[in-house]
């Protein structure tokens, strides 16, 4: 059944009812009118102007399809944004599974001719897929219209969610790559902090001082290092490489060129040659938080982890090091959408702005530890929450280096089977990077035809 965007309010109804009951004495009175009675009050009927009853204003529905992940949280959103006006107004749908699942569930929707659908929740990654459905519409013109003040956003990430020039999505936040590091196991080892300047080689020089032992009694000196597609770009792009021909509208796998093979091979020689850190599966649970290794390469989310009484000594975080190629960091988020062909349009791009900008801003930050795009929230609120570890500066700073992430509408095809399974491969050392990036090329080239 087709769904209306467009409802009529409680107080409505309930006039329409009143004004009906009225009516029911005189229709059971029993008592029967004259001809000339009759032919007078038809007289006084049409010379009296109509009387116009007074209208209430048109609701517009937005339906805001989202993950079940802090479902509360976006509920409060939703809910404050029903409180703070009367011409829109929200419904929260949560959605279970990944994108892919979310993307065919909006498809099913529009098959039963449902246009309802308002904003929906994406990550960058899967820009390309959400764009080749035709599923988003673009911002651009929406903010021009409403003169909307877009340097409140940090402008890498916003470029982050561009497809072909034109912004598809806001994101609530970014998260990406950090160094955190045992301030105290650092002075009792006698090696000197690390310094946002520093290098790759600065990073091997200390990460092989850090690691001693041998066997069993092994201690690396790097906990772990984020194994995903996503978090091995910025190394593929610090040697100077990139995943496609045009990361932006790829037409051919580069995975096999010399540059992106030396930023694959500096992090496998991180596993194989220089033996600073584990394995998948060598180690169990996490070394930097047992106190053990002193460094770890990981995210600004996780940071929560260590704060309060999550660890038992004093850390602190550090940018990642800079490649050959100079410092690049991959945009990770979480985003919002509108549904290009939405029949609650006004009300869904209300509902963006409420829920990407301060409210939401402020929002999220109780449950991640993700860089709000919206600035101010960045500045004020995020820099100064309790427990925030001395250099928090070094995470505000990566929005300075941020990166898209490649714009392939065959992703979600091959993230996990192509990307997921060879980069595996290559840290567990069951391939070479030579034949995994070949492999990759082949793969990925054959989805793109």
């Amino acid at each position: 059944m087709k769904a209306s965007a467009i409802t009529f309010s409680r107080r409505h109804i309930l006039a329409g009812l009143a004004g009906a009951s009225t009516l029911l004495p005189l229709a059971a009175c029993g008592t029967v009118a004259t001809p000339a009675a009759e032919t007078e009050a038809k007289t006084e009927e049409q010379a009296a102007p109509a009387k116009e009853e007074p209208q209430e204003p048109e609701v517009q529905v937005a339906k805001w399809f989202a993950s079940q992940s802090v479902s509360d949280l976006k509920q409060g959103l939703v809910d404050s944004f029903n409180e703070a006006n009367d011409k829109f107004q929200a419904e929260y749908v949560g959605t279970p599974g990944n994108q892919g699942e979310l993307i065919e569930k909006i498809r099913v929707g529009l098959a039963a001719g449902e246009r309802d659908i308002g904003i929906f929740n994406c990550s960058p990654i899967w820009l390309a897929n959400i764009g080749a459905a035709g599923l988003a519409a673009e911002l651009d013109s929406l903010i021009a219209r409403d003169q909307m003040d877009m340097t409140e956003y940090a402008e890498l990430a916003l470029d982050a969610h561009r497809l072909q020039g034109n912004l598809i999505a806001i994101p609530h936040y970014v998260n990406s790559l950090i160094v955190a590091y045992n301030k105290d196991l650092m002075t009792k080892l006698g090696e000197e902090l690390p310094g946002d300047s520093w290098t790759w080689d600065d990073f091997v020089t200390l990460a092989r001082k850090l690691t001693t032992g041998e066997g069993s009694q092994k201690q690396f000196g790097v906990s772990s290092i984020p194994r995903g597609f996503n978090p091995t770009l910025p190394w593929i792009w610090m040697a100077g490489g990139s995943t496609y021909d045009d990361e932006g509208d790829p037409s051919k796998s580069t995975m096999s060129s010399s540059e992106t093979r030396a930023g694959l091979q500096w992090v496998a020689d991180l596993y194989h040659k220089h033996q600073v850190v584990p394995r998948p599966g060598e180690v169990e649970g996490n070394p930097f938080q047992g106190g053990i290794a002193p460094l770890i390469v990981t995210t600004g989310a996780a940071m929560r982890s260590y704060r309060g009484d999550g660890v038992p000594f004093a850390w602190d975080v550090i940018g990642i090091p800079a490649g050959p190629a100079g410092r690049s960091t991959f945009a990770g988020s979480y985003a919002q959408a509108l549904y290009s062909d939405s029949s609650a349009k006004d009300a869904a791009w209300e509902l963006l702005k409420h829920v990407t900008g301060r409210p939401g801003a402020l929002a999220f930050l109780s449950v991640t530890l993700s860089v709000p795009v919206y600035q101010p929230g960045a500045e004020n609120e995020y820099r100064n929450a309790d427990g925030q570890p001395d250099g928090i500066d070094n995470v505000l700073n990566y929005l300075t280096y941020l990166r898209a992430l490649p714009a392939n509408p065959k992703m979600l095809a091959i993230y996990g089977p192509v990307y997921g399974t060879h980069l595996g491969n290559i840290w567990s050392g069951e391939m070479s990077v030579e034949e995994a990036t070949a492999a990759m090329d082949t793969m990925v080239d054959g989805e793109l035809g």
